[in-house]
């Protein structure tokens, strides 16, 4: 007796389960989707006033302007780390081509700058469909457990709703746009519950772009003198093996920041450029992607501040690297980070480590396509590398102090 009664729940259990499953694979495409498709960038515009200024994007400066190659522009799909699918047109793998680094100065994201050059809103940039208000937020079922179905089919309604309000007002301000009529964006499109689909410029602080790891300084160009330049040739067929990087990578740093640099301040960048160049070549080519986190970090941290000052001094330079040369360097400096972290006693500092050798293993590849991380990245990168308690022992020493007191006194300031 005892085992049909069983047999009985059990059947009863499942079919309530395949109820359930059948109702909300009903469901599910409509709460997945919006009310109104997205057919490109076009529509972003037509979401913004007549007479109201259509945002800009700013303009790269110094510190972050991407140099471009003297070498023929030849396309080719390539893949980041991060699985983002790019174009190179440098003449070899990896390099976006112009219009591609124009979309990716300060700030800007790979994602948005696909967009940009091919036309198409990646997930999660500003005129990607996102959760706001309409529907729950994915993050609220993981705490309040698995969503009812009249939860769901209540957020679903509301959604809708929201979606038909903010297409009829939408409707409404092209009407009076045709008409002639001022108008400017309906309070409706501004509500936590509708679809944002305005762009939001990309704003850095100015304590940012003065901070001494981000600014660089001003050359002052003396049209009599022959220009200054880094001789790739020799740095990369004729390299020397410079065993220890540290000594150059401070007279750089020095360098570097001042405000202006003079016709021989200048030369001697180029010369010590010339030089780190020389040491990667040689040493600076071993896969870190098996080995501890504790020995990646330190070789990967010696690689970041090295390309970093290269990229900096041929901006400052006004250099156009030729793309042959360019790539010989960049394969000579591998960027491959460790994939998991081994077990250690410590496990804050080996967490540390093995989140800082991803960090600069992205930074690298963004430098191997001749820009600088943006500002805000590059600034977290060098304290978290320099300046934090948890950084790696070689870092913490009297041969990166100067890097300290910089950030110091830029923490100081008013």
């Amino acid at each position: 007796m005892w085992q049909e009664e069983r047999e009985e729940r059990h059947r009863e259990e499942k079919r309530r389960r395949q109820a359930k499953q059948e109702l909300w694979r009903e469901e599910q495409p409509l709460l997945l989707q919006p009310s109104y498709r997205l057919s490109g960038p076009s529509q972003e515009d037509e979401w913004i006033a007549p007479d109201s200024p259509k945002p800009e994007a700013p303009q790269p400066s110094t510190s972050q302007q991407a140099f471009h190659f003297s070498a023929p522009a030849t396309v080719a799909d390539t893949t980041t780390s991060d699985g983002i699918s790019t174009q190179g047109g440098w003449g070899f793998p990896g390099g976006p081509p112009a219009t591609y680094l124009a979309a990716t100065h300060a700030g800007a994201s790979w994602g948005n700058a696909a967009s940009a050059v091919g036309g198409r809103a990646p997930l999660g940039s500003s005129i990607a469909f996102r959760y706001s208000g309409g529907l729950p937020r994915p993050g609220a079922w993981m705490t309040t457990g698995e969503p009812t179905m009249g939860a769901l089919s209540g957020s679903l309604a509301h959604a809708i709703a929201n979606g038909a309000r903010a297409q009829e007002a939408a409707e409404r301000a092209a009407a009076a746009a045709a008409a002639g009529l001022r108008s400017s964006i309906p309070a409706s499109l501004s509500s936590p519950a509708t679809i944002r689909l305005l762009r939001k410029p990309c704003i850095v602080s100015t304590s940012v772009m003065n901070h001494p790891f981000v600014r660089l300084p001003t050359r002052i160009v003396d049209e009599t003198e022959t220009p200054v330049a880094i001789d790739l040739e020799k740095a990369t067929m004729h390299a020397r093996k410079i065993r220890c990087a540290v000594p150059l990578l401070r007279e750089a740093h020095e360098l570097l920041s001042h405000g202006s640099l003079t016709t021989a301040q200048s030369k001697q960048l180029a010369l010590v450029a010339g030089e780190l160049i020389e040491r990667a070549m040689h040493y600076e080519h071993q896969d870190q992607s098996l080995k501890k986190t504790s020995r990646a970090v330190v070789r990967l941290g010696i690689r970041f501040l090295l390309l970093d000052t290269v990229v900096s001094a041929l901006m400052v330079l006004g250099q156009e690297p030729d793309a042959g040369y360019w790539k010989i360097i960049t394969d000579a400096i591998d960027h491959n980070a460790p994939l998991f972290a081994e077990r250690a006693g410590f496990i804050q500092r080996t967490t540390y480590y093995l989140r800082l050798c991803h960090d600069l293993s992205n930074a690298l590849q963004i430098l191997k396509k001749g820009k600088r991380p943006a500002p805000e990245e590059l600034l977290r990168i060098k304290q978290m590398l320099l300046c934090s308690p948890l950084s790696p022992a070689p870092f913490k020493g009297e041969d990166f102090e100067p890097w300290r007191v910089d950030n110091s006194r830029a923490n100081s300031r008013p």
